[in-house]
């Protein structure tokens, strides 16, 4: 039984490490998708975008264990299914059932592993994400553009603009406006039918196209001159290095069991002794929303033990190839888990049903499903 146990072990192995690469590559690659359009905008080094790469993967991990493990579990089994070893197993009196306490041991190893990442890893990179992230917001604010607002970000740099809307195919500013060189007495008013904005020669720069500005002559201040042009360039100051500063945010995801645990007692105090309605409300929602956060901790790492032990009798009763098995059958068991995770987390935060059952249904629903396909693998 040793012999078998460490084949099937070395075979989930393999098929956990695809998975978990697999895995955590599409939930970077997504994580980068949603980070470009900020960082396109706002020119700044690439650097930074690997940095907040860096600070998420402990969150991207958390998620993707659990997922690897499920997966990796159905592939190995049900490709020992396909070429039929598992049939040779029990010719040779040895039960599948045999394999659930060695892989839910492994499943109790990874549970132990994530919930170390989720309560140090994960707090420190949410911390770490959300203050860089802060610093970035407030960098070169010129390349946040807002449609029909008069942006004033580059008012210290004598430059004030304003656009109507985006050109959809050309994705051109259109009707752009620029007041500048206001601060030196000697101000200038562009109107352009068109501008883009981006990088000149290395300098940041906001070009007009075909358009006509204004300006005083000399220190004349009734004469003013009128030029027309086709494209003009007006240089805007950007910065690719971002301030950093050191920020605590009060954020539950950003925070250990151990702060949790103190916050809400924190809380629990105050609604002792506040008597206000809307503040009692609002310290109470506070309050269930830490709480879901302290169960979660505890119901994602459990997540690799709930996967493991579902998966061993979904990967021994199935009778395609391992691949197909864990498109076919674990995919949208990973769907069904974390959309009720999501859905409990939200009516647990709104008080709908307690915040520990919010948090645990998802981890409830695979038990039951894992103990329905035991009976029907010991029966066969």
């Amino acid at each position: 039984m040793r012999i078998i146990t460490r084949y099937v072990l070395r075979e989930f192995a393999l098929y956990f490490f695809m998975a978990l690469a697999a895995t955590t590559s599409l939930l970077v690659l997504r994580r980068i998708f949603l980070l470009t359009k900020e960082f396109v905008r706002k020119d700044v080094s690439l650097w930074y975008m690997a940095e907040l790469v860096g600070y998420v993967l402990p969150g991207i991990l958390v998620l993707a264990i659990p997922i690897a493990l499920l997966v990796g579990m159905l592939m190995a089994l049900g490709q020992l299914g396909f070429t039929g070893e598992i049939t040779a197993m029990r010719a040779s009196g040895i039960g599948a059932h045999q394999l659930i306490l060695p892989v839910a041991m492994v499943g109790a190893a990874f549970m132990v592993m994530d919930y170390f990442l989720i309560d140090y890893a994960v707090p420190w990179g949410n911390n770490k994400h959300l203050g860089l992230r802060s610093d970035i917001a407030r960098q070169n604010p010129a390349m946040i553009l807002e449609e029909g607002t008069i942006m004033r970000s580059l008012e210290t740099a004598g430059i004030v603009w304003f656009y109507e809307r985006t050109d959809p195919v050309s994705g051109r500013l259109v009707n752009v406006r620029v007041w500048d060189d206001f601060r030196d007495g000697h101000p200038r008013f562009s109107l352009a039918s068109e501008g883009t904005v981006g990088l000149h020669e290395g300098r940041g720069a906001l070009t007009l196209l075909n358009g006509v500005s204004y300006e005083r002559e000399s220190d004349q201040l009734t004469t003013v001159v009128r030029n027309r042009f086709a494209r003009e360039i007006i240089y805007i100051p950007l910065e690719e290095e971002v301030d950093r500063s050191k920020y605590t945010f009060k954020h539950y995801r950003a925070m250990s069991q151990k702060k949790l645990n103190d916050e809400m007692s924190g809380l629990r105090v105050r609604l002792s002794t506040e008597t206000s309605g809307i503040m009692r409300a609002n310290m109470e929602r506070s309050y269930r929303r830490a709480a879901v956060e302290w169960h979660k901790k505890f119901t994602i790492p459990f997540a690799c033990l709930a996967f493991t032990l579902v998966g061993v009798p979904m990967g021994v009763i199935t009778r395609r190839s391992g691949f197909m098995v864990g498109l076919v059958y674990g995919l949208p068991l990973i769907i069904v888990y974390y959309t009720v995770l999501r859905v409990g987390e939200t009516v647990g935060a709104q008080g709908s049903m307690p915040a520990w059952l919010g948090a645990w249904l998802p981890n409830f629903l695979v038990l039951i499903i894992a103990g329905a396909l035991t009976r029907q693998m010991l029966r066969r």
